[in-house]
């Protein structure tokens, strides 16, 4: 029998597991985790008028535009994305959604399911503080649970751990600032169409996962 398509996008505040859970799709389902800055970077690269646009923006620091990031989306899946994907992060607001959805539409890859990923500000707070990262592979442990100090050497690939920029108390307030104020309406935004999944981010990730897969059995695409 052949395999349900997921067609997903994965939400949640900083530190919530996303990058985590997208590497356990990828190795379980061998679907696409896709993050719109990985997509924008393509586009860069290949000097598409997309990339073009993209760059006059990132090159100085600036956002870039819901259209250009929407843009870059829908070259993505003209690509041949597949029947399966798994956006990470995105859309980080309601204009972003609505016009994903219409993007997928004109493909005809509705959304099956959108992934929330709920964790409380302390937890977030705890995950934060303990957290370091692969200067090579780019994967995030925590400190205690994972592995055993700060500076030491990634289990997976044997690089150097470090401490990311990001992740300092202070940084940390204005981005979950950010994330109340632009992207927790996404989440009103997907209930509403039916699409909407808590998850439980507090968890183990194996649980999690356990979670996720429970809640994406039976996919049920958007209507319009």
């Amino acid at each position: 029998m052949k395999a349900a398509a997921h067609r997903l996008v994965l939400l949640g505040p900083p530190a919530s597991g996303k990058g985590t859970q997208g590497r356990l799709m990828e190795e379980h389902w061998h679907v696409p985790v896709v993050s719109v800055g990985d997509v924008l970077r393509r586009e860069i690269a290949s000097g598409s008028p997309v990339g073009k646009e993209a760059a006059s923006f990132m090159n100085f620091g600036r956002l870039v535009p819901d259209r250009v990031a929407v843009a870059a989306v829908e070259a993505w899946l003209a690509g041949g994305a597949g029947e399966s994907f798994v956006f990470d992060g995105f859309p980080r607001t309601v204009g972003q959604a609505r016009a994903l959805d219409e993007v997928l539409a004109r493909h005809g890859a509705p959304l099956t399911a959108a992934l929330w990923l709920e964790l409380d500000e302390s937890a977030i707070a705890g995950r934060v503080d303990r957290r370091v990262t692969c200067a090579d592979c780019g994967r995030s442990f925590q400190v205690g649970s994972q592995v055993a100090a700060r500076d030491g050497v990634c289990p997976v690939c044997g690089g150097k751990l470090t401490v990311r920029k990001d992740d300092d108390p202070v940084t940390l307030a204005e981005r979950l600032e950010q994330y109340r104020e632009h992207t927790t309406p996404v989440k009103d935004f997907y209930a509403s169409r039916g699409l909407l999944r808590v998850i439980e981010g507090g968890r183990t990730p194996e649980e999690v996962f356990a979670q996720i897969e429970a809640a994406t059995a039976n996919p049920q695409e958007a209507t319009a």
